[in-house]
């Protein structure tokens, strides 16, 4: 039995209702080869990709982003704060968990010290550009900003399926322009990254249906679908994005 993390107990409170249960399922089904895990599209989308080392089970080469010429981001802590630590010292309002941090950070720098330049220590620690570095005047990095929708698919005109998703392409856009914006006014944004890649299970609620990617999975809420992919209209445009710099975005927010 693998050990045990406070995420896995939130998302099986998620589950017991009979609504949401697909977690798991979905995972293991992703993540069963590597041609799941990359997909395609990854080596012809993103040069850097946000993701985390599980604080309760770290292991694996860590190689497949880079054999793909992908940068990897990784968050330290991302929601997994081993279940025994959380019970036993109430998590994080005890001091003793900086110990138990220090430990595990220490692992992952010596295990992964050739294959990984950038750290996150915690996922969501929430920012205003300007504001924050007017503060603490320390460089930036943006991770998970996205828009989660009920995409829906439709034909794409040329035998193949598709979402339609301009609601997500103008979110990104404005955001990006405001970044840009505050790297002009002398903010150093290190790099952004986008929640998410891919469709996958909301780590809240255990759905489907709250959609993020630019890669739309054919699964549901109640277990039904075959898993296939399909590139969303914003995969196309966020290509562009990244090919040109920035130069395709619309300056004028709407």
């Amino acid at each position: 039995m693998r050990p045990v993390c406070l995420l896995d107990r939130t998302k099986n409170l998620h589950q017991s209702d009979g609504l949401h249960f697909i977690s798991d399922s979905l995972i293991k089904a992703i993540a069963k080869s590597e041609s799941g895990v990359m997909y395609a599209f990854m080596p012809h989308l993103f040069v850097c990709v946000d993701l985390f080392v599980a604080w309760i089970k770290q292991h694996g080469e860590g190689s497949i982003f880079l054999r793909y010429g992908i940068e990897p981001l990784v968050t330290i802590s991302h929601y997994e704060t081993p279940f025994h630590l959380a019970k036993t010292y109430n998590g994080w309002m005890s001091h003793d968990l900086i110990g138990f941090y220090e430990r595990y950070v220490r692992t992952i720098f010596t295990r992964y010290r050739e294959k990984v330049k950038y750290w996150l220590t915690f996922n969501e620690i929430n920012s205003v550009l300007n504001r924050f570095y007017d503060r603490w005047q320390k460089p930036l990095f943006i991770v998970e900003n996205g828009l989660g929708a009920k995409d829906v698919l439709v034909a794409d005109g040329a035998g193949g399926m598709t979402v339609e998703d301009d609601y997500r392409i103008d979110y990104l856009s404005d955001h990006l322009v405001q970044v840009e914006e505050a790297i002009a006014d002398g903010v150093p944004v290190m790099g952004y990254t986008t929640w998410g890649c891919i469709d996958l299970v909301s780590a809240s609620t255990a759905q489907m249906s709250k959609r993020y990617g630019f890669i739309y999975v054919d699964r549901n809420d109640d277990g039904t679908g075959t898993l296939a992919r399909y590139r969303k209209k914003s995969f196309h445009w966020y290509r562009n994005v990244i090919a040109t710099h920035g130069g395709c975005l619309q300056r004028t927010v709407k």
